[in-house]
């Protein structure tokens, strides 16, 4: 009898436990677009016709090529126009090649633009044939989403089959704006914690929680992990100002290089910051600060000796004290690395600028403009200025354009924050991907008041009075022409005025392989940016002046220095200067191993473009999966007050 009401007893506390686990998770369902490619007919376009707009160039794609439409008048639409008075509907029949089930959900994307006469449907109806003849009616749209753009969809409440699905589509007005018929499967995962419905082609990404045991820097700090050491550490940090640079303090322990537990004071390199769980160690790095070659926690004469007398070789530094003296490529001792030391010491340069934190608070305005574009505008030396942030057609995000006193001075189109050359194997050839050169999906994108980490969620046409502006964009690169993704990436903007700052966190899912690559860039009209100053690693200056009036063909000439600061200036208002400066040299440059280094191009007839590079053209760099890097750039714009 005790053992059956031990079992009994066991079998509730089981039922309990699960009872318990289903609690903590969630089921999202999880849709996938299966119409990508495939063929259609649908009602005539008006793009058939003659009228003076891009949306008449379409290739009959537009409602399956996997694009939605984020401008009024792109090429990603197909216009029906109701300019014989007919008011019979459109219609819409996807072809999918073969029968195909578990269809749970369909979905059109629609314009509602009434100031162009472009008017969202009264209703859409799907429904769905095995022969593209005898069709059975489905079930009518619920229009969802704000703003412009617009989407009309139908969650099947019993899976449907067939080849052909049918849109029947009641016009609202002169025009109807359709863009990607999406057909979709479904499927339900189990997750602890549910934002909104995916709906993204391909595979769902994945985002893992952070390994509890695994020591980990703050990813908005300067720091990074190198093998054993926690570099990047600014001098003069004190043992509460160093806590703040991990991205947690749970089981953390800094000992000093007699392993005795610090609690106070400065930090120096040899120091070492423990991560224990359950009182175990379970990682360890030993803290590097840059020139503190002695491990006093100063710059001193001693230290330019010792890294001097290294390089020539007559002393020999080991562990961190040999690191601490690689201050300009991390992995060897150059002369500049002395003289740096030497200039620190005398008060004429900064080692530890580079660890900086250029955020800062403004007041500023941002607003919703439209679905593709948001703006921050703000007051600068009493004249207005701005900063667009625009949606690409294929769903991420770029920096767009800065606007002083009604000018536009940069950007307008092309890329700033990064692009990679990749190709999944080491033969063949490579592909642009990312940033301004698609092969990159959005998962998901916020914005927030970065003073109070509130989240923005603004209509169309709203704004929002803030001090500093945080977004934060996660995406997934992919390999060229695929739905494959290779690299994880979280990118955090902070806009505060005249200044930007990007992080970006690389994790790599797949193995990859690498030509020429830039991770910041800087597109600059030659009337403001003509000239350019390299303010070069060794401390050394570069300046140089480019053409007027550029090659015509992109192929003008490009100059390169080894610098992680920049700074440009044109021959109209000349006072207007603009800084862009990398702050990790590593994960961003690959301590300049490479022959382009930052370079400087005269990219056309009106505009040069700066390049902060890595890896070489010709010559593949494998970067493993598993692998993760980070980068930070910024961007600033200022009146130079000595000029004129």
């Amino acid at each position: 009898m005790k053992k059956k009401l031990s079992l009994i007893l066991a079998i509730v506390l089981m039922i309990s436990l699960f009872g318990i686990i289903g609690s903590l998770a969630a089921i999202k369902t999880v849709y996938t677009n299966i119409a990508v490619g495939a063929t259609y007919e649908a009602s005539e376009p008006y793009t058939l016709r003659t009228y003076p707009n891009d949306y008449q160039l379409i290739d009959g794609k537009e409602l399956t090529d996997g694009v939605k439409a984020t401008t009024a008048y792109g090429t990603e639409w197909h216009a029906f126009c109701d300019n014989t008075g007919d008011k019979s509907p459109y219609y819409i029949i996807v072809d999918l090649a073969e029968k195909k089930n578990d269809i749970k959900k369909l979905s059109i994307q629609f314009q509602d633009n009434t100031g162009a006469g472009i008017v969202k449907p009264v209703s859409v109806v799907y429904s769905v044939s095995d022969n593209g003849t005898d069709f059975t009616e489905l079930g009518t749209a619920t229009e969802s989403g704000s703003g412009a753009y617009l989407n009309y969809d139908l969650i099947c409440s019993t899976p449907a089959s067939g080849r052909y699905f049918k849109a029947v589509i009641t016009k609202g007005g002169f025009f109807t704006f359709a863009s990607e018929f999406e057909i979709c499967t479904g499927e339900e995962v189990e997750v602890s914690d549910v934002s909104e419905e995916s709906d993204v082609s391909g595979e769902p990404p994945v985002y893992d929680d952070p390994d509890e045991t695994i020591l980990a820097v703050d990813k908005n700090s300067q720091c990074y992990i190198s093998g054993d050491y926690l570099c990047g550490v600014p001098m003069n940090t004190d043992y509460k100002s160093f806590l703040a640079l991990l991205n947690s303090t749970v089981g953390i322990k800094v000992l000093d290089k007699n392993r005795a537990v610090k609690t106070s004071g400065a930090i120096i390199s040899g120091d070492s910051v423990v991560k224990t769980v359950n009182d175990e160690e379970v990682d360890t790095k030993i803290i590097m600060i840059d020139g503190d070659v002695n491990g006093d926690g100063e710059i001193k004469a001693n230290d330019y000796l010792l890294i001097k007398r290294a390089y020539l070789g007559t002393y020999t530094l080991t562990g961190v004290n040999f690191r601490a003296a690689c201050i300009t490529n991390g992995t060897s001792i150059v002369a500049q690395d002395y003289l740096k030391i030497k200039r620190e010491f005398l008060g004429t340069y900064s080692i530890h600028t580079k660890y900086e934190n250029p955020i800062t608070e403004y007041d500023m305005t941002f607003t919703a403009v439209s679905a593709s574009m948001y703006r921050m505008n703000c007051t600068y030396e009493n004249k207005p200025f701005s900063l667009t942030f625009d949606k690409k057609t294929w769903g991420t995000w770029n920096i767009g354009t800065w606007t002083y006193d009604g000018k536009a001075l940069a950007g307008g189109g092309t890329d700033w924050e990064y692009v990679f050359r990749s190709s999944p194997t080491s033969s063949g050839g490579t592909a642009f991907t990312g940033g301004n050169h698609e092969n990159e999906r959005l998962v998901e994108i916020k914005f927030y008041d970065g003073s109070t980490n509130k989240e923005l969620n603004l209509s169309v046409g709203k704004s929002e009075s803030i001090k500093n502006l945080k977004i934060v964009e996660k995406t997934q690169i992919l390999f060229d022409k695929t739905t494959t993704p290779f690299c994880d990436v979280v990118r955090t903007y902070r806009v505060a005025g005249n200044n930007i700052t990007l992080d970006v966190e690389y994790s790599y899912i797949k193995d990859v392989y690498f030509e020429l690559s830039y991770t910041c860039m800087f597109p600059i009209a030659k009337t403001y940016g003509l000239y350019i100053q390299f303010n070069n690693l060794d401390g050394t200056k570069k300046n140089v002046e480019t053409l007027k009036v550029g090659a015509s063909d992109y192929s003008g000439p490009q100059h390169s220095s080894p610098a992680l600061d920049c700074t440009m200036w044109g021959y109209l208002n000349d006072s207007y200067k603009f800084d862009v400066k990398v702050y990790t040299l590593g994960d961003s440059c690959d301590f300049f191993k490479n022959d382009k280094k930052t370079f400087y191009w005269d990219m056309n007839t009106t505009h040069n473009k700066l390049y902060y590079s890595k890896y070489n053209m010709g010559s593949k760099t494998l970067v493993k999966a598993g692998t993760t890097q980070y980068t930070r750039s910024s961007w600033t714009f200022y009146i130079d007050e000595s000029v004129g």
